[in-house]
């Protein structure tokens, strides 16, 4: 009888111990869970950093390699057209555009105006456009350049309306034919 007595004793112990190490047991189980979830957590949260870091690299290199000025003065409506395809699918482009503008503008509002449409239409391009298209020509207030434009004069000028930007370039684009004229006329004379 002592050998049962002995393994009842020791069936119970294991019983008592196991009820005592259970608890225990949930409590490192759970924090190994909780562990193994913060660690997801951390891959994560890694992975979106690293690939934020390789966006943010490889638009600081893209930015770094845009040259606007390569494609401007816009002479024909081919290179308006393929500016146009530009500025309305490539946002990176656009953005660096007005930023790579805005140093051309000054404080005086009709001369920034002057200066960017000098720059970015010749005048042989200028002479089939009006703001509103009147008189058999294109619509320049339609174009995305314009609206490039437009943002690149409220950078400097942040109170202008579109009233104050839009005359200067009115006149400057109808008076595009006399300007061409002008031209002919002093390249003739040299």
């Amino acid at each position: 009888m002592p050998i049962q007595l002995k393994n009842k004793a020791s069936s119970s112990n294991s019983l008592i111990n196991k009820q005592e190490s259970e608890p225990y047991e949930r409590f490192v189980i759970h924090k190994l869970i909780s562990l193994e979830l913060k660690l997801n957590s951390i891959e994560r949260c890694q992975k979106l950093i690293l690939k934020k870091i390789s966006i943010d690299t490889f638009e600081a290199k893209e930015k770094e390699t845009i040259d606007i000025y390569q494609d401007l003065p816009l002479k024909t409506e081919t290179d308006l057209q393929s500016m146009e395809n530009k500025l309305n699918n490539d946002s990176l482009y656009r953005n660096e555009m007005v930023k790579q503008l805005v140093h051309v503008t000054c404080q005086d509002l009709r001369t920034s105006c002057i200066r960017l449409m000098k720059i970015i239409f010749a005048n042989e391009l200028a002479v089939n456009y009006s703001w509103y298209g009147a008189k058999k020509k294109e619509n320049f207030s339609k174009l995305h350049i314009c609206k490039v434009i437009m943002s690149a004069v409220r950078k400097l000028h942040i109170n202008a309306t579109d009233e104050q930007i839009s005359a200067p370039i009115k006149i400057w684009l109808a008076h595009a034919k006399e300007r061409m004229q002008r031209q002919t006329l002093n390249s003739e004379k040299d």
